[in-house]
């Protein structure tokens, strides 16, 4: 390679700097709505969720998450979205009940799940250089939702099953089974 005389170099300086101008202005005139992301997200996350030609449970937790977040935000910009919208959408997530005969506001598991879906749309969307990293950053920013949430609905609690009963049930079972349901018993692991 030689030598480019300097008034070459200065025009592809000048052209690579249009170009990139005019990179940066297109995509700031192409709005990417918050319903948008979510649509192409959830598009795109449909396809890793399908076992024996049918959609797995995953997928219903997915689309309320997506549906309920572009419901809040679609009309949005998905470059504008700050950390304290996100966490307004937690509290009226958590709050919503769930449609068909729910009980009541979310629990932990729930609002966590939906939380991650959302963050994750918005890391999907900057790889594809469809959302700014701000954006996805400020998504990134919420935590999850802790156990002591005033506002979340708590699960009853799985009572121990009574001795006599463990005690009954071990006697019909083999030895190495037996072993292992009077090792959870004895140690209060879950199966």
């Amino acid at each position: 390679m030689g030598e480019v005389p300097k008034s070459q170099a200065v025009n592809r300086w000048k052209a690579w700097l249009q170009s990139d101008y005019d990179r940066v202005k297109a995509r700031q005139s192409k709005r990417y709505s918050v319903e948008q992301l979510c649509q192409d997200w959830f598009t795109e996350m449909q396809k890793g969720y399908v076992v024996d030609g049918k959609f797995t449970a995953t997928i219903n937790r997915m689309k309320v998450a997506m549906e309920s977040f572009a419901t809040m935000y679609g009309h949005e910009e998905a470059d504008d979205m700050t950390a304290a919208k996100v966490a307004a959408w937690m509290e009226a997530f958590i709050l919503t009940k769930r449609k068909h005969g729910g009980k009541g506001p979310k629990t932990k598991h729930t609002a966590n799940l939906a939380l991650n879906y959302v963050k994750r749309a918005f890391v999907w969307g900057m790889t594809r250089k469809e959302v700014a990293q701000s954006a996805a950053g400020a998504v990134a920013l919420i935590r999850t939702v802790r156990g002591d949430h005033l506002a979340i609905r708590r699960k009853a609690r799985i009572k121990a099953i009574a001795w006599d009963v463990v005690e009954a049930t071990c006697k019909k079972l083999p030895a190495n089974v037996r072993a292992m349901v009077e090792l959870q018993w004895w140690t209060g692991m879950r199966p």
